[in-house]
């Protein structure tokens, strides 16, 4: 961190050195050599390796199951900590963790007021930390402690870094790059692959609403409605199906333009949208037509709401004509079917109104 900052660190380490005597000129070895203990340290090193294979395929076995990055981070973060060292601490930028675009990812350097401390030494799973408040906190505890610091990234694209401490198992150990390798992997891929399923969502978002009025759209409304009143009928619980239909949208459009007309049609979705909470939906069904089927604690709630919106438009001065039914869950009658039925009442409701709009006249 201070050399970071651009502080000069003057240290200097020593390592006990082991010396291996070899003739280079292809001469018999003047000095006597343990072929069995060769043997032996051949064996040993080949078992090693193998049983680090197994547990390296153990682990990326595990993190290709992972489904999440906090999965990734304790994963990885565990299996580092049964390894010969002092601590892991694994650090990556937060706009990963984000989604953000691959192009605000640095290409020199780290960004350091996005770098986030994902596992580390006093740090629950889950729970994340700015790098330089983890780092201030931990350093005043080194003492004659060494930290490697190694870079996560994507091609020239940085979006992290593993910091080691007193990695004693390097001496005798040289894969911790693999796993390093892997890990780096792993987090670019689960990056990607939730990228493209929050792309497909928004794209999937795009297709089921309505351009103009922002409701969910006919393509939502045959995808959602048959859930929804299935689950009423299972639970008991009754269901408002109400219709709605502008009255003489025809005559505004050709008398006012098109530009009126699609004014009502916004006003109109604004209005149902904000009639419906999380137990009900709002779909503009085509044209002038629109559809709310929403869950209701009882039969009288379900008037009451049909009566809110009601009055709304009145107050709106918006001229609708309504039909509404609430399902009875003791019978057998379909979706469709009660939607034919206040498809009906509709038709009825405006026939009515022209009917005394001729009389007065």
């Amino acid at each position: 961190s201070r050399i970071w900052d651009g502080h000069a660190i003057e240290q200097t380490c020593y390592i006990e050195p082991e010396i291996t005597y070899t003739e280079s000129c292809g001469c018999r070895f003047s000095i006597p050599i343990d072929y069995r203990e060769f043997a032996r340290s051949y064996i040993v090193e080949n078992e090693s390796r193998r049983q680090f294979e197994e547990k390296r395929i153990a682990l990326e076995g595990r993190l290709a199951a992972a489904t999440e990055f906090d999965q990734v981070f304790h994963l990885a973060g565990e299996y580092f900590k049964r390894l010969d060292c002092d601590g892991i601490a694994v650090v990556v930028d937060d706009r990963l963790l984000g989604l953000q675009e691959e192009e605000v990812f640095s290409i020199s350097g780290f960004d350091r007021e996005h770098m986030k401390v994902v596992y580390g030494e006093y740090l629950e799973d889950g729970v994340y930390e700015p790098y330089d408040s983890y780092w201030k906190r931990i350093e005043k505890n080194l003492d004659k402690d060494v930290c490697m610091f190694t870079p996560l990234h994507y091609r020239n694209r940085t979006i992290g870094f593993t910091i080691l401490l007193n990695g004693k198992f390097l001496y005798d150990n040289p894969y911790f790059y693999d796993i390093q390798s892997l890990l780096n992997r792993v987090l670019w891929d689960m990056y990607q692959r939730k990228c493209y399923i929050k792309a497909n969502r928004k794209l999937d978002a795009l297709y089921k609403r309505d351009a103009l009025t922002g409701l969910y759209n006919r393509t939502a409304y045959f995808e959602q409605v048959d859930k929804m009143f299935e689950d009423c009928r299972q639970k008991k619980t009754p269901c408002m199906i109400a219709f709605f239909d502008c009255d003489n949208f025809k005559r505004i459009n050709d008398e006012q333009g098109h530009d009126a007309g699609d004014e009502i049609l916004k006003r109109v979705g604004k209005i149902l949208k904000q009639s419906c909470n999380e137990r009900g939906n709002a779909y503009r069904f085509g044209g002038d037509e629109f559809i709310i089927v929403h869950a209701c604690e009882s039969a009288e709630k379900a008037e009451q709401l049909v009566e809110r919106i009601r009055d709304r438009f009145e107050k709106e001065q918006i001229a609708i004509s309504i039909g509404s039914v609430v399902t009875d869950t003791d019978n057998n009658i379909t979706l469709q079917e009660y939607l034919n039925m206040a498809d009906q009442v509709m038709y009825k409701n405006k026939r009515k109104k022209k009917n005394e709009s001729m009389v007065e006249r």
